[in-house]
């Protein structure tokens, strides 16, 4: 950063504060050696919040005087998920086959509070803060959402070369908004059915090619039809004789309708707007190998092609535009090395990768760009007995800083993260 650079936001009044709590109970039950019961059910609360006050756009500056805004908002979000699933498994002749059926439900709800105005103007050549911003509130509402859901899936397998998977789902949603500054609420049900194919083919026993059929629906803002998603992708999976490792590769081409993101408005507040349709094309590859008993290397890339195949931001037609904060090249390589344990202490485990994120357009219409960005992390773990380990996970070790959205103000990527994790297993 140039030395001449000033800071134009104010200290007093940025802040961003998050705090998640969550808690999972797994039960597995083997009814008979051919049928199992698994059911699974999870908790999670969330409550996050931001405020900051950035230089505004519209108007320009008054010599070195340029007037800013405010905005903020609050969330606090609870969770409650769980599904029931029979697994049922038979042999017949030459063919394997295992049956799934099940029941889901996500119960969520959420109180949102957004708030937007006018901040003290600031002098650039002389930046001192006035008085606190008093932003108006121009969101504050409960939303709940309820999804239930049931699906069976088959899975075929023939002479264990060729293997055939086909499922499907139905989802029933359903939808309440009410707003506390109006009084009022709006309510939506939708029942959608999507369904999913796949075929594998084992060349041999190193070389296996695929290619799949999978829909998606995604819960959608009342007054909005559901996100509908379809994509096709064909793959390769080979396992080199001699080494202990894995390399796919697969090409794919995603499609995805009733499209929604997040667009400044014109009065500087910013809602979730329905935009149209987009489609991604791109690959993926991916390898991984243990090179001795104590080094493995995980490395991949992805290239990534989208584009708005019929869409409106702001009154602007955003048809062939990129779909924002999507990359268009991604890749990682990862390192991990054991230390068996000695006389004085236990097995430890030092890991290393490097990230790299390609630029890409911040939202829709495409107007402004992030730049590339490469990213250093880090672990540590340390075996405390035979069944219990602490990991430390370092994220960004070099606290790089990016900007890698803009909207009211630029957004920048998270700074240095530690995370410490104890592990039991009994």
């Amino acid at each position: 950063m140039s030395s001449t650079a000033n800071y134009s936001s104010d200290p007093n009044q940025n802040d961003q504060d998050t705090d998640r709590t969550s808690a999972t109970v797994l039960a597995h039950h083997d009814v008979t050696d051919a049928l199992q019961l698994r059911a699974n059910l999870r908790y999670s609360a969330l409550t996050d919040g931001f405020g900051y006050v950035y230089l505004a756009e519209g108007t320009g500056p008054d010599g070195t005087i340029y007037n800013r805004a405010y905005f903020g908002q609050d969330r606090d979000v609870r969770e409650l998920v769980g599904n029931v699933i029979l697994q049922y498994d038979a042999q017949f002749a030459a063919f394997d086959s295992s049956t799934l059926a099940g029941i889901e439900f996500n119960d969520g709800q959420s109180d949102v509070t957004a708030a937007f105005g006018a901040a003290s103007p600031i002098d650039i050549a002389n930046p001192v803060n006035g008085p606190d911003a008093v932003p108006a509130t121009y969101l504050d509402e409960t939303r709940d959402a309820l999804t239930r859901s049931a699906f069976v899936q088959q899975n075929l397998s023939f002479d264990d070369r060729i293997i055939a998977t086909v499922g499907l789902r139905r989802d029933w949603l359903e939808l309440e908004t009410t707003s506390r500054l109006t009084g009022q609420t709006a309510q939506a049900d939708y029942a959608e059915t999507s369904w999913r194919g796949a075929l594998t083919y084992k060349v041999s026993d190193a070389l296996s090619v695929y290619g799949s059929y999978v829909e998606s629906v995604a819960p959608p803002s009342i007054g909005v039809e559901p996100e509908r998603g379809s994509q096709y992708e064909v793959g390769v999976k080979y396992e080199p004789a001699g080494v202990n490792g894995i390399v796919s590769a697969a090409v794919f081409d995603l499609t995805k309708d009733n499209v929604s993101a997040s667009v400044v408005q014109g009065d500087g507040t910013i809602r979730q707007q329905l935009i149209g349709a987009y489609r991604a094309r791109g690959f993926e590859v991916e390898g991984k190998a243990e090179l001795t008993d104590s080094l493995e290397v995980i490395a991949g890339y992805s290239y990534i092609d989208t584009e708005v195949e019929r869409g409106t931001a702001r009154g602007v037609d955003v048809t062939g535009d990129t779909f924002g904060t999507v990359p268009t090249h991604t890749a990682s390589v990862w390192v991990n090395y054991t230390q068996p344990a000695g006389e004085v202490l236990n097995a430890q485990t030092f890991g290393g990768g490097v990230r790299y994120v390609g630029d890409y357009f911040y939202g829709i219409p495409n107007e402004g760009k992030s730049d590339a960005a490469l990213l250093v992390d880090a672990s540590y773990g340390y075996a405390l007995e035979e069944d219990a380990e602490v990991t430390v996970n370092v994220s960004n070790l070099f606290d790089e800083q990016h900007v890698v959205g803009a909207g009211t103000a630029n957004y920048y990527n998270p700074g240095r993260s530690i995370a410490v994790t104890l592990r039991q297993s009994w």
